[in-house]
């Protein structure tokens, strides 16, 4: 059973600015100290599972919620002086020097952009990879049997196997000849498509019922393998995906330098805030529990082995209207939500605002007050800077789906996957007749 707990803290940081005109008659004609003060802390909500690592022996969920957020302060400090040198005698209430130092600012370069659009861009590049991962693992944990030990198997599938794919090729050949007659050329185009697409219906439904007996011999060899197969098993593969995203602007969208610092000579900054988010998935994949998804997997008659290869073998022209971007989408659609032991889902999202392009501005280089010359140096020690950094962390179990948030369309998972495969398998001729 999990365990609650909360934690936090806040903590006050204290922030100190000093300006001063000094005079030769060793008086002040200002003398300011700045001072302010921040809080930043953070806090974490969560639950532990004490026996988390019994739970993934077992291959169950053993992960846990959290929701934390830390708030960070870095300043660093500024120092700029102004020597004046005098060519004669100046007068008392005249200027010797002037300072600016601390890192007391009048703004905190907060961040204010909404990191919703990057959590989106972060989660589709995690969940393509892990789901990418967790098939390359099934593959693995699908190639621990020795060939041998399927020979029989494959004796018994290679033959109707092969009639079948006889029978495609044949099926093909002859939906070639009859889009290509003369009587079909002959029509206007705008008939001639609808009369290509009924022979191809038609030829088709000519054609299933002899594939179906080949398909059943099939069904019969899987199921047999079933009954007798003595290697069910319940392995386990650990997998880990993560997907980043990136974002940056100017805070309020002002690229102006605004001077955070009292007189001259002092410093001006522009405020910039960039985002960050990282969406991690983490779990176990595991074989079918039963002998029947076992073996199916082990031959590649499961839908996220054949799925993937149909598509490739699909001419593109042919169906562009119909799919957008579904490579991913397909391979994420036709994997086995069940083959997950478990999956845990962590969200760390990190806004940073910050001064940046610091630029010194000062007093005049030179004059002459009361009929006296006078020069002043210009030492910047330090142009400082400030920097306020807020993360956040979400993890939770994921039971969601495991497709990318995309614009697609798809068709029915039924019959047509099967007829899409069937038409253009083994064959790329076909698409130059139908483009």
């Amino acid at each position: 059973m999990s365990e609650e707990y909360v934690r936090s803290y806040n903590l006050t940081k204290q922030f100190r600015g000093n300006y001063y005109i000094k005079l030769f008659n060793g008086s002040y004609h200002t003398n300011l100290t700045q001072s302010s003060s921040l809080n930043h802390g953070g806090f974490l909500i969560g639950s532990k599972n004490p026996k988390w690592r019994k739970d993934i022996r077992k291959g169950v969920q053993a992960g846990t919620t959290l929701s934390a957020q830390r708030t960070e302060l870095h300043y660093k400090p500024h120092e700029l002086w102004e020597p004046q040198i005098w060519s004669g005698t100046p007068r008392p209430q005249d200027t010797v020097e002037k300072y600016s130092q601390g890192d007391h600012y009048s703004s905190v370069p907060t961040p204010t952009m909404s990191a919703g659009p990057l959590v989106t861009e972060a989660n589709n590049q995690a969940l393509t990879a892990f789901v990418s991962k967790a098939e390359n693992a099934r593959r693995v944990l699908l190639s621990g049997e020795t060939i041998g030990e399927w020979g029989q198997l494959v004796r018994m599938i290679s033959s109707p196997g092969k009639s079948l794919r006889r029978g495609l090729d044949a099926y093909v050949g002859t939906l070639r000849k009859r889009v290509t007659r003369r009587s079909v050329r002959r029509l206007p185009k705008y008939r001639r498509s609808s009369e290509q697409a009924k022979i191809i219906g038609d030829t088709w439904l000519e054609y299933n019922f002899g594939f179906k007996p080949l398909v059943s011999e099939i069904d019969e060899a899987i199921d047999y393998f079933n009954e007798e197969d003595p290697t069910a098993r319940y392995d386990l593969r650990s997998i880990k995906a993560a997907g980043v995203a990136e974002d940056a602007q100017w805070i309020l969208g002002s690229k102006a330098r605004v001077q955070y610092t009292p007189g001259k000579p002092g410093v001006k900054y522009r405020k910039r805030e960039t985002a960050k988010v990282i969406v991690v998935y983490r779990g176990h994949v595991r074989m079918s529990p039963s002998a029947s998804g076992y073996i199916a997997e082990k031959v590649g008659f499961h839908p996220t082995q054949w799925l993937p290869t149909a598509w490739e073998l699909v001419p593109y022209s042919f169906l562009i209207d119909y799919f957008v971007n579904i490579g991913d989408i397909i391979s994420a659609v036709s994997f086995p939500r069940s083959r997950m032991a478990w999956v845990l889902k962590t969200v760390v999202t990190i806004r940073r605002g910050y001064f940046c392009d610091a630029e010194a501005f000062w007093s005049p280089p030179s004059g002459v007050t009361a009929g006296v010359a006078w020069t002043r140096q210009q030492i910047p020690y330090s142009l400082g800077g400030a920097e306020k950094r807020i993360t956040t962390v979400e993890r939770s179990p994921y039971n969601g789906s495991f497709i990318p948030d995309l614009t697609f369309s798809l068709p029915g998972s039924g019959t047509r996957w099967l007829n899409l495969a069937a038409l253009f398998t083994g064959t790329k001729s076909l698409q130059k007749l139908l483009q």
